[in-house]
């Protein structure tokens, strides 16, 4: 008995240190150095914190940084305190890490830092970044726009290659160094500005940048390398800022035939009239973004093709994107002004545009009335575009209609129309398969109007303002609910209110608002 308790507490306690063993198996990795005076912690959420101070130690394939093993599981990274450096290889291949967030300490990016973190779109700079090296964003497949920093001074080689969803990248200042291939495999990106103060475009720059469509060049160029826009087969425009006589002295080396078959816009601004600039407006104007690859060159063909320019504006307003905005009319018309006629509208014009909105059009009538107006069609006739015409559907036909139909909705239903039901009923009004009062008696009646009008004072209220267009006074209500309480004993409730309805319509009152509204 002895040597059995003896053995079941040697195994109770050899138990018990395998279970210590293992937590602190599982604990280890998730907080240590990683500088000489620098430490990280990555919490439960997946955001690893590196604070303390100084540099960042350097990493490699062969000495992999220590929270390598759990990579997998960083989400985020977050640099406090003031660390001045991010290691070469820190993060490399963190394939969860969707943010970084740096501090002004931070003046160095090293090497692949965050080479194939694959899920990366959130890059929060700092002022104080001055170098950024080699590779230290190639291959962040899901990053999709960048600026970066004017405190960046050396700027390495390939820093962004292979970043395939890349569609902006801008430089707020310019660098004293800048590497080549920095945007080589960055399929995606379609504009490209290269900033005044850059006296070359380095070999590769845009290398294999299939979708790039405008790029705007400096006069302070003097050297385009070589196959700086090698493979870029889909370069339209150049919007050069200087002279033709400029750019006859520019140094153009070998593999830039793409510069030969673009248009060159020479002494060039960003609002020049071609397709090219017409589709810029439209992405940066209306969406509030640079175009991504497929859809900017999708357009810039459809434009060349002879579609028309107001209906692709009309597209851009349609788009669930803009929806999701939640723009105001007044800025859906100030929008529409610079994105069309590249202008702002003066006050009484957006006043009486919004006002449009208000009563119940669409954004597409809206963009018809822009292209219709001779000022539109001067500007398409300058760009060579066609303004064409659009197609309006039965909420945009006509004023009165309109607005009757989006009242019923207004006051019967106590909501905004929805477009279907909006085009239905105003469709049946200009077919006149339906009048005026049987459209009102619809909204009256449906379902969802009664279950708001339970009560019977509801009710006749709700007769005042939707057929007399004002509130009920105090007599005529009490009047209106006793006559509305008989019909309903000696008809039922359904049937009692149907005829309290026909007595509103049959109104003298009833019939002077119809005549206002345009019947």
């Amino acid at each position: 008995m002895k040597r059995r308790r003896m053995l079941a507490s040697f195994l109770m306690l050899l138990l018990a240190g395998l279970l210590c063993a293992g937590a602190l198996a599982a604990d280890t990795g998730t907080k240590g150095d990683c500088g000489r005076a620098a430490k990280y912690e990555l919490d439960t959420k997946g955001t690893l914190t590196i604070t303390g101070s100084g540099r960042m130690d350097n990493y490699s394939a062969s000495t992999p940084a220590p929270w390598k093993s759990f990579a997998g599981s960083i989400k985020k990274v977050e640099f406090k305190g003031s660390v001045t450096s991010v290691g070469s290889c820190a993060f490399e291949g963190c394939t969860s890490l969707t943010a970084v967030t740096l501090r002004p300490s931070v003046n160095r990016i090293s090497a692949d830092a965050f080479a194939d973190c694959t899920k990366l779109t959130d890059i929060d700079f700092s002022d104080g970044v001055t170098f950024i090296d080699d590779r230290a964003f190639a291959g962040c497949r899901a990053l999709e726009e960048i600026t970066i920093p004017a405190s960046v001074n050396d700027l390495g080689s390939k820093v962004f290659k292979d970043c395939v969803k890349l569609y902006s990248a801008q430089f707020a200042g310019v660098p004293a160094t800048i590497g080549d291939c920095m945007f080589e495999g960055c399929v995606e990106l379609t504009f490209a500005e290269i900033p005044v103060g850059f006296t070359s475009i380095p070999d590769s720059f845009f290398r294999d940048c299939t979708y790039l469509a405008i790029v705007t060049i400096p006069e302070s160029v003097t050297t385009i390398e070589e196959d700086a826009f090698l493979n870029c087969e889909r370069l339209a425009v150049v919007d050069y800022l200087g002279s033709e006589e400029q750019w006859k002295t520019i140094t153009i080396k070998s593999g830039n035939t793409a510069l030969e078959g673009a248009a060159i816009n020479y002494n060039a601004d960003m609002n020049a009239d071609d397709a090219a600039s017409y589709v810029w407006r439209a992405y940066s104007v209306i969406l509030g973004r640079e175009g991504e690859g497929a859809g900017v060159l999708h357009w810039m063909e459809e434009l060349e093709n002879g579609a028309s320019a107001g209906e692709i504006i009309a597209e851009f307003f349609r788009s669930d994107e803009y929806a999701s905005r939640g723009f105001s009319n007044e800025e859906t018309v100030k929008r529409c002004y610079q994105a069309m006629l590249g202008r702002e509208p003066d006050a009484a014009e957006t006043a009486n545009w919004a006002a449009m909105l208000a009563d119940g059009f669409s954004t597409t009538k809206l963009v018809s009335e822009f292209t219709a107006s001779e000022e539109f069609a001067a500007i398409c006739a300058a760009a060579g575009l066609n303004p064409g015409s659009i197609e309006l559907g039965p909420r945009d036909q006509n004023s009165s209609i309109t607005r009757f139909v989006q009242r019923c909705y207004a006051v019967a239903l106590g909501r905004e129309a929805d477009e279907d039901g909006l085009n239905e009923w105003c469709a049946h009004l200009l077919t006149q398969d339906q009048t005026p009062e049987r459209v009102a008696f619809g909204f009256v009646f449906s379902p969802e109007a009664q279950r708001r009008v339970e009560e019977r004072e509801l009710y006749v209220k709700m007769l005042y303002n939707l057929m007399l267009d004002r509130l009920a006074d105090a007599d005529g209500l009490k009047n209106w609910v006793s006559a509305l309480e008989s019909y309903e004993r000696s008809y039922g409730t359904d049937q009692g209110r149907q005829e309290i309805y026909k007595l509103f319509a049959a109104s003298e009152e009833f019939g002077l608002m119809l005549k206002n509204f345009g019947f």
